[in-house]
């Protein structure tokens, strides 16, 4: 690690062209519990100082991009028998990290922690046809809004908070443009807590025909073999998008998942999509990008431009077999140049024992540096 980071900053200095890039974040947020007792607190607040540096450095066909993560968090809680671990950071598909935890200071009713995260470290060479990744990078595919059948590596859950980014994971990349728009790409992460049969792997090939973008995909993970697809066009104004999966394990276990979707944008800056996703596993299995546990859901939301410094936006994640429904709604505001603020509150509705009322609620307010 020392070695290549010493390279780096020789290389830097090499004639070559170096950034620096990042953000600083404070986020307050409150959970109130619902469902089980055993799933939620009945109460608790939660203070996150996040900051995040990225320095990239390039040079004709070669690069390297770095990103570092600190997370400084305090946590209160109202009902100590329900205290949570603190552990919904881990970072996995790894082969080493640093350590997790810089400080880990458990009080009765609270904790202070603070965690890190080299979130990229990786080399690329770009060369006119051929491309290659290699260390700790982003892999993520398709287009879905809401669900997506196709993220099955490191998806985020329906209501986590700071997601600009997807987690980086130890992988090598190859990519090949034999067409204008064509490219054909394969690539594999390695996990030090997975057998060999189990990392994940995947192959990719992108094209554009009668504009319309295609992506066949394959993905293996796990015992799972994954074969997708991934369509987007323009349709009466709409931006439409089709993503489907087969998931088939080693038990000869297979099911579908599929979504559809499509977005608009009206002439007085209000943009409204709407998405319908098919669950054929008809259970939650977070470890393969599944948050959700029934079969047929109806997505819609929309955003408001109010002025050029101010937005609001709604989003509903509907549950057509219990009739319940998650509830995010937010207001975003540019307070100055690259400072901007945000509140959020995600709730759900519905009867008791359905899905989405068994979700806490959780009200968060942010202020958000970037330089």
């Amino acid at each position: 690690m020392i070695i290549l980071l010493s390279l780096i900053f020789l290389m830097s200095t090499a004639h070559a062209s170096f950034d620096w890039r990042g953000h600083n974040r404070l986020i307050g947020t409150s959970t109130m519990g619902a469902g089980d007792d055993d799933d939620f607190e009945s109460s608790k607040s939660e203070f996150v100082f996040n900051h995040r540096s990225e320095l990239i450095w390039s040079k004709g066909f070669h690069g390297v991009e770095v990103a570092y993560e600190l997370y400084g968090i305090h946590e209160s809680y109202q009902n100590l028998l329900l205290k949570t671990s603190g552990d919904d950071l881990r970072f996995s598909h790894r082969v080493e990290d640093l350590n997790y935890f810089v400080v880990n200071d458990d009080a009765q009713k609270s904790y202070q922690r603070v965690i890190q995260n080299l979130d990229r470290l990786y080399y690329n060479f770009q060369g006119e046809k051929n491309s290659l990744k290699v260390g700790r990078q982003p892999i993520s595919f398709g287009s879905a809004r809401v669900i997506n059948p196709l993220d099955i590596l490191v998806p985020f859950s329906l209501v986590m908070i700071n997601t600009e980014q997807q987690f980086g994971v130890d992988s090598i990349r190859f990519s090949h443009s034999f067409s204008e728009m064509g490219i054909f790409e394969l690539g594999r992460a390695q996990d030090k807590l997975l057998d060999e049969g189990e990392q994940y792997q995947f192959l990719s090939v992108r094209e554009t025909f009668v504009q319309t973008d295609v992506q066949l995909l394959y993905q293996s993970i796990y015992e799972y073999k994954v074969f997708g697809i991934d369509l987007q066009t323009n349709l009466a104004g709409w931006g439409v998008w089709v993503s489907g999966a087969n998931f088939n394990s080693e038990e000869n276990d297979s099911f579908i998942r599929s979504t559809i979707g499509g977005q608009y944008h009206f002439k007085n800056d209000f943009d409204c999509f709407m998405e319908y996703h098919y669950n054929g596993m008809d259970k939650l299995e977070a470890e393969l990008g599944i948050f959700v546990n029934n079969k047929n859901y109806y997505n819609l939301g929309g955003s408001y431009l109010v002025s050029p410094l101010q937005s609001f936006s709604v989003s509903f994640i509907n549950n057509l077999k219990d009739k319940s429904s998650l509830v995010n709604a937010g207001y975003q505001y540019n307070l100055a140049q690259d400072y901007y603020g945000e509140i959020g509150y995600y709730f759900g509705i519905g009867s008791e024992q359905s899905e989405f009322k068994q979700y806490p609620q959780v009200l968060f307010a942010s202020l958000k540096h970037f330089f």
